[in-house]
């Protein structure tokens, strides 16, 4: 499930979801290239003195399961992990506990941040849109089709990114900002802060890769939440500084 010399894979789950998240995990353990730490992040100390025995099992294997920090909602997915680091030494590949992955999965992810490590890399983007010079409503805007790295390339999670490690140095001295600024929406504080450290985002092909989703998970996921309410317009609107919306314009 693990091995030395890879990036560590840090995923959360919450609620029903710690039933299957068993699926994801070992989807990214059959892996052909494997993480040097594989860590589940969990938000209560309840669900974590009473996990499912897939859980149980995977753990013998190597699977670190950690309590996080229920303030920290999907950001719990890689904040804590940076939290319990003096030195970040590796990058962080963020995963989602809801995806089952393809075997190649990591290791596109370790190849593309091999070539290039002045970017984000990910397996999925968005396309920061405009509409009068300001920023379109998220429901507008269009997957990415270039592998050319841009500000306005929006990594979306979903899928996987790798994280450089001066990027991650930044996110831990920033701090819990996102608590207040941005709570529920982790894409947007990573894309904006990308922004702030000069990082561009890449998209590894010229398509998104969208991977299978586990059947019965969505119903009150976070995407359909944020998108279908439109709160990703609200956090858009507060997180971004006009000298920022105007790199992205730019590129």
């Amino acid at each position: 499930m693990t091995a030395p010399g890879g990036p560590v894979v840090s995923v959360t789950t919450h609620g029903r979801r710690v039933e299957s998240v068993y699926l994801a995990i070992e989807s990214i353990a059959a892996g052909t290239v494997l993480p040097s730490r594989l860590i589940l992040w969990l938000d209560d100390e309840e669900t974590r003195q009473n996990l499912p025995e897939t859980v149980h099992r995977l753990q013998m294997r190597g699977l670190e399961v950690e309590l996080g920090d229920p303030r920290y909602g999907p950001h719990e997915k890689y904040y804590p992990y940076l939290e319990s680091q003096s030195h970040i030494q590796v990058p962080l590949v963020t995963a989602d506990d809801d995806v089952v992955y393809s075997k190649w999965w990591l290791e596109g992810l370790v190849k593309a941040h091999e070539d290039d490590s002045s970017v984000i890399n990910c397996y999925r983007a968005h396309v920061f849109a405009f509409v009068n010079g300001k920023p379109a409503s998220y429901r507008s805007w269009r997957s990415c089709k270039t592998t050319e790295p841009r500000f306005e390339n929006f990594g979306t999670g979903v899928s996987g990114c790798i994280y450089p490690i001066p990027f991650l140095q930044h996110l831990k001295a920033v701090g819990s900002a996102f608590v207040e600024l941005c709570p529920r929406q982790d894409d947007i504080w990573l894309h904006v802060n990308a922004l702030r450290t000069g990082y561009k985002v890449k998209q590894i092909a010229s398509v998104s890769y969208n991977f299978p989703i586990l059947p019965d998970t969505q119903a009150k996921s976070l995407s359909k939440m944020n998108v279908g309410s439109d709160r990703n317009d609200v956090m858009i609107a507060r997180n971004y500084s006009e000298a920022e919306l105007q790199m992205i314009k730019n590129s």
